[in-house]
């Protein structure tokens, strides 16, 4: 009897996910962990799912995206809580993600300052408020209206 023939078989390896594609699944609005993770820093009356779209889209439209998505997603993700604790949008005006190797730090924009200042209402702010501030690295914290 001859033995039954060995067909070889073949499969395809899975596609490699561009860390693009990886981002911004990690950034879906159907991730229960990253949202669960944003809504624990969101001020009263943050909406998650909005934050996680301005994320998506500052990663889109970032012109640095390549070093950007270098940085480990930990620490991106890191800097999206900072700016939305501060109720602040991710938008690279208030707000930046700077990549620096591979880390991604926040930081908050002079302009994103002088929204912090605006919202406290106790302070009147002007441009020398704000650099009197950001000279002697006081914080601000955010209230949300």
């Amino acid at each position: 009897m001859n033995p039954p023939s060995q067909v070889p078989t073949t499969t395809k390896p899975k596609a490699q996910e561009s860390p693009l594609q990886s981002m911004l699944s990690h950034l879906a609005a159907d991730n229960a962990k990253t949202k669960n993770e944003i809504s624990l820093v969101l001020p009263p009356g943050a909406d998650v799912d909005r934050i996680l779209s301005e994320a998506r889209l500052y990663i889109l439209n970032n012109p640095n995206r390549d070093k950007l998505l270098a940085c480990s997603p930990v620490s991106i993700l890191t800097g999206i809580k900072k700016a939305a604790s501060c109720g602040l949008a991710l938008d690279g005006r208030n707000t930046h993600l700077v990549p620096y190797g591979n880390q991604c730090n926040f930081q908050l924009d002079y302009k994103g300052l002088l929204v912090l200042v605006k919202r406290n209402k106790s302070i009147k702010a002007d441009a020398r408020v704000t650099r009197l501030l950001i000279n002697t690295s006081k914080k601000i914290s955010a209230d949300w209206p």
